[in-house]
């Protein structure tokens, strides 16, 4: 460290006598669901730094005794500054800086830590136009190893920011709202090896270590920790990177759970994320729907691909599902995450059959291309952010990339109405040609009328699912078994019904059900004109009778999951019927 230059925070003075207020727009990330924003800005930022795959990131949730905050003390006092300044503002801004005098006041602090792998860190150094630079825009304390250029030898970084309100200070001198820990002068970063770096902020713990420790870690202090919180962050990191999860090229630990290609399934069939959702007051739609992509991005025999070479993104793969129960939606992809579900020109499908469809750019040019068009939340595509040219290529190339899986949904998806149908050919056979109408009593049908012919509805109620008969054996007085009667069963309502191919004959079944007690469980082959029985050989749960799983215990809003063996071997789609007993 230079002499004269401590290491410290430090919330510049505003000579312009500007006034930033507590709504500054770099808080938005952090409203409404903090976990989907913070899963969504730290995971892509670490895929983009990819070294080597798969990329890990771990968080996780610990306590730190507060006097090892680096100069907690000025932190706290600018907190008070700003609690002084916020008695004349909105209520919730006051509560704000309340409960953060209250958090950083106690004994210990609760911490997240953000620690990736495989990746090559954020190269500065903080001057304007580094990653380093940019992403100090964002909140929290970093700690990175990384290299300035290809060449040049590695460096280890350490740096705190606060983002508050501006505030007047003891003197009565306006300070920013931002402010940083690190070196003083310049607000620049600290070397990771300076005494003032406690070893809780330290990447590498010595020089030696320095290649092994390449790589950004992001600590959160004064994280709200609930029941929920680990939950709320694996459905936020499941909806938004299922794709990069399922192949490989991304593994996330959240406490003592792991998300990679293999246990990613696994997290729907257990209702405890679904459940975590509800309990935060959100809509679980996003997360139930980041099944059916997954699906769709998987190799399941229901899956169909089209490839298509766009001129300005290149080669872009679209991967669908056509089945009943889908969502009608489209996943727009961008190196893995799911930007957005709600492109403008793949919003509405009214007169398609029941879809998911993902559409992904298999190129760096077209996915650098897309990238420059998202905003900061990665949540769209806006051709509008590019300059010059580049702005009627960016929707040159959203146009033609909409309109392309338009055609191929229409391919595979429309539901087919023909065009109007003359039969005069048979109008020989019937009466005399009259006016086209509704026939009524003594009324003669116009045989050259419009006919319409449309593809039989999906939801059309066949044979197999309504009822099943139980037979049931009896006996007289003297112990004779009488003739068998049937018992009709009445059909009860399995929720959020999941069917997860875990090999030829087996498959892996979760529902919730709509009562207690036992019932019944029936497996059929969907999408057939009359459904087909599929025969059950073995299961974990309740009994195995003629090929359906009986006296099955299920308690009304529990989830339960459980493994089947099948007879023959099927990878179609599967529909799960539940009958009381």
């Amino acid at each position: 460290m230079k002499t004269g230059n401590t290491i410290d925070w430090k919330f510049p003075t505003n000579d312009a006598g500007e006034w930033h207020g507590f709504n500054d727009a770099g808080l938005e990330h952090f409203r409404g669901n903090p976990f989907t924003n913070l899963a969504r800005e730290i995971l892509q930022n670490s895929i983009d730094a990819e070294m080597a795959y798969p990329v890990t990131i771990d968080f996780q949730q610990n306590l730190v005794d507060t006097d090892k905050i680096p100069n907690v003390a000025s932190l706290r006092a600018a907190l008070e500054y700003c609690q002084d300044e916020a008695k004349s503002d909105q209520p919730r801004v006051k509560d704000f800086f309340d409960k953060a005098i209250k958090t950083i006041s106690a004994k210990q602090v609760s911490i997240l830590s953000i620690s990736e792998q495989n990746t090559t860190g954020i190269s500065g150094p903080c001057e304007n136009g580094t990653p380093y630079f940019a992403f100090m825009k964002a909140t929290g304390q970093i700690s990175t190893v990384s290299r300035p250029t290809d060449k040049s030898p590695l460096v280890h970084y350490v740096q705190g920011k606060a983002l508050l309100m501006s505030h007047r200070d003891a003197k009565k001198r306006t300070r920013q709202n931002i402010g940083y820990w690190g070196l003083t002068n310049g607000c620049l970063p600290a070397d990771g090896f300076e005494k003032e770096v406690p070893a809780w902020l330290r990447r590498a713990k010595s020089g030696a270590k320095l290649k092994e420790s390449q790589g950004t870690d992001i600590h959160v202090i004064g994280f709200p920790v609930n029941e929920d919180w680990e939950n709320l962050l694996i459905a936020s990191v499941i909806e938004n990177f299922f794709s990069a999860i399922y192949r490989s090229t991304l593994v996330v630990r959240i406490g003592k759970k792991t998300i990679d290609n293999r246990s990613i399934w696994g997290f729907f069939e257990n209702g405890s994320v679904r459940a975590s959702i509800v309990n935060a007051g959100e809509d679980p739609e996003s997360f139930d729907n980041a099944y059916y992509f997954l699906e769709a991005t998987s190799n399941s025999d229901e899956v169909t691909e089209e490839g298509h070479e766009n001129k300005d993104l290149g080669h872009c793969v679209l991967r669908m599902i056509v089945r009943e129960g889908l969502p009608k939606r489209v996943a727009v992809l961008r190196s893995g995450m799911l930007i957005t579900d709600q492109m403008d020109s793949l919003k509405r499908f009214g007169d398609f059959k029941d879809f998911v469809g993902v559409v992904e750019c298999q190129t760096k040019k077209g996915n650098a291309l897309l990238r420059e068009m998202e905003p900061p939340r990665h949540n769209e595509f806006q051709p509008s952010r590019l300059s010059g040219d580049q702005r009627s290529t960016g929707r040159r190339a959203l146009t033609t990339l909409g309109n392309w899986v338009r055609e191929m949904l229409k391919l595979h998806a429309l539901d087919p109405v023909s065009d109007v149908t003359d039969v005069s050919e048979l109008a020989e056979y019937f009466g005399e040609e009259g006016d086209q109408k509704i026939a009524g009593k003594g009324d003669d049908i116009n045989p050259s009328g419009e006919i319409v012919i449309r593809a039989r509805p999906l939801n059309a109620k066949r044979r197999g699912e309504d009822t099943e008969e139980e037979d049931e054996d009896e006996y007289d007085e003297n112990g004779y078994k009488k003739k068998k009667k049937s018992k009709k069963l009445k059909v009860t309502e399995l929720a959020n019904v999941r069917s997860v191919i875990r090999g030829p004959h087996k498959r892996q079944i979760g529902f919730t059900p709509n009562m207690t007690g036992k019932i019944r469980i029936v497996l059929f082959e969907a999408g057939a004109d009359v459904d087909r029985k599929l025969i059950v050989k073995k299961t974990a749960v309740g009994t195995v009778r003629n090929g359906t799983i009986n006296k099955l215990p299920v308690v009304k809003g529990k989830r339960i999951g459980f493994a089947v063996d099948l007879e023959e071997s099927f990878s179609g789609a599967m529909k799960v019927i539940g009958y009381e007993i």
